[in-house]
């Protein structure tokens, strides 16, 4: 064949050659973009997976999140920014004393200042001491919360005050001391001197301890629902993961995907049997505290109990004017008004919109409490046992103004439609929507 002849077909090959080499650019590009793609999903997925209620850095996992509700408070937002951790852990010290929240109490009051302070399970009180940077080392102070009720161990305020030479606002960590023993805590709330002028949230609810098999899902459902119409922007519960039913569990993860819920794991470190009530005055003082600078308003109630307000259909609009006219109000105790509920009643909720026979009289003894956080220094079960300030103030609540129901077995001659008929269309909607989204047993 002659040479121009087959010259002639090299300009072909050469064009060809190019496609091919321009084809498998292309290819593995596309391979390598897929590829980072893939990672980046399986990388946020493991995030999002080990997130749980132990999150490395609130910060780095806030872009992750779906947006917001329209209609969800302020706070949701602020959750996500928040530095406060959603859990809680008992540190021993020793056989008597086991450490819980840590606190840096800047707030000037009845009860030393600047301090640090840590709620504590406490056998025998011991020295301790607070060792700060500089080797300034302080001993520590007990206070006795109100409600141990004499049993073997007891919820108790340890306070060190921080030394003249060091900045308060710059202690993060100190070492707690018992004889030769040392441990290393890092603080976990700081109590500002002066109030925030405004606050992430107006209105939450703590639930100390959430215990046994007595509440369902749906109960859960019933509480969040209600109380979400009613005017909470948020619900902070203390519970033991592994004690949850797999019902439960669901419920409790779609409240958190939507904000509107935090649990915190709260396992005693001691036999039930020896603390006062499940201990939940320690869950009770950590909500109080991690809440200081955070809520403006902060109630304290059970799974089976709805805080009413009467005057108003909102409670924010119920409290807002109460807390207005009165600048050393701290503190507001709501009468509970008992509504008949058997135990088979109980279990089939929602409770709320078919049992209205109540008690005649309210009981204003085993009452709860609506509070300013950071007017308080101790907050008990049924009472705020001590203010920050001589002159703070705690109120009982007129029932005109607003009724904590409890439902229970107990005596009841009266009729009280107040929840059905106020907030029943509305909620029956997003109970129904909810129970039929998760399907749980009502």
């Amino acid at each position: 064949m002659p040479i121009r002849r087959r010259l002639g077909y090299l300009p072909a090959l050469v064009l060809i050659f190019f496609l091919c080499v321009l084809l498998y650019a292309f290819q593995l590009h596309s391979l390598i973009s897929t590829s980072r793609s893939i990672d980046g999903i399986e990388q946020t997925a493991d995030q999002l997976d080990n997130y749980k209620d132990e999150p490395p850095n609130k910060a780095q996992l806030k872009l992750q999140n779906s947006p917001l509700e329209n209609e969800a408070d302020t706070a949701d937002k602020a959750l996500l920014e928040s530095p406060v951790q959603d859990w809680v852990k008992f540190v021993r010290l020793s056989d008597d004393i086991f450490l819980y929240s840590v606190i840096l109490d800047l707030r000037d009051g009845n009860m030393d200042y600047p301090c640090v302070r840590i709620v504590a399970i406490v056998r025998r009180r011991q020295s301790i001491t607070c060792n700060f940077a500089g080797n300034s080392s302080v001993a520590a102070s007990f206070y006795e919360l109100s409600e141990n009720h004499g049993l073997s161990y007891g919820a108790f305020v340890l306070s060190c005050k921080i030394p003249q030479q060091i900045k308060p606002e710059t202690v993060t960590s100190f070492i707690v001391q018992q004889d030769e023993t040392k441990t290393y805590v890092n603080v976990q709330y700081t109590v500002t001197e002066k109030v925030p002028p405004s606050m992430p949230l107006t209105y939450g609810i703590c639930i100390p301890v959430l215990y046994g098999s007595r509440y369902g899902a749906a109960n859960l459902v019933e509480f969040m629902e209600l109380n979400r119409i009613i005017g909470a922007g948020h619900v902070f519960i203390y519970l033991q993961h592994d004690r949850l039913s797999a019902e439960m569990i669901k419920v409790v993860n779609y409240y958190k995907a939507k904000r509107m819920l935090t649990t915190l794991e709260f396992k005693l470190p001691v036999s039930e049997q020896i603390i006062w009530y499940y201990g939940q005055l320690l869950a009770i003082q950590d909500c109080l505290y991690r809440n200081m600078g955070f809520a403006k308003y902060l109630a304290f109630q059970d799974l089976d109990e709805l805080f009413v307000p009467y005057s108003s259909e909102n409670i924010v609009s119920m409290l807002n004017p109460l807390f207005s006219a009165n600048s050393s109000l701290a503190s507001l105790r709501i009468p509970t008004r008992y509504i008949k509920a058997s135990e088979e009643e109980l279990a089939h909720p929602p409770l709320a919109m078919k049992l209205t026979m109540a008690a005649e009289a309210e009981d204003v003894l085993f009452t709860k409490c609506v509070v300013r956080p950071e007017m308080v220094f101790e907050q008990g079960i049924h009472h705020t046992s001590r203010v920050i300030q001589h002159h703070y103030q705690t109120v009982a609540l007129p029932s005109s103004f607003g009724q904590l129901h409890h439902y229970k077995n107990y005596p009841s001659s009266v009729s009280n439609e107040r929840v059905p008929k106020t907030y029943g269309k509305k909620f029956l909607a997003r109970y129904e929507q909810v129970i039929s989204e998760l399907q749980v047993k009502s």
